[in-house]
């Protein structure tokens, strides 16, 4: 046995509790992110949205990892 929810049952019931109880980590805190050098939000509302979100943090990744001197250690191996 396995419960099935009502109809309407997370729209009118638990996602509004949800929100309720954590609307102080829903929320953006403007204060605490112009704290954070370099804070990029990425926000996602359709499949699009994603997938060009995905694209972008791999390039940030990369980029990263190319300053790195992790990347300049592994570059200069195999270059020997």
């Amino acid at each position: 046995n396995y419960w099935i929810d009502p109809p309407n049952y997370f729209d009118s019931i638990v996602w509004p509790e949800y929100v309720k109880y954590y609307n102080h980590l829903l929320s953006r805190n403007k204060e605490i992110e112009s704290t954070i050098n370099d804070l990029i939000v990425l926000e996602s509302v359709n499949k699009q949205q994603i997938k060009e979100n995905i694209e972008k943090v791999v390039m940030m990744t990369i980029k990263v990892i190319e300053k790195s001197n992790f990347y300049n250690n592994i570059k200069s191996s195999n270059e020997e």
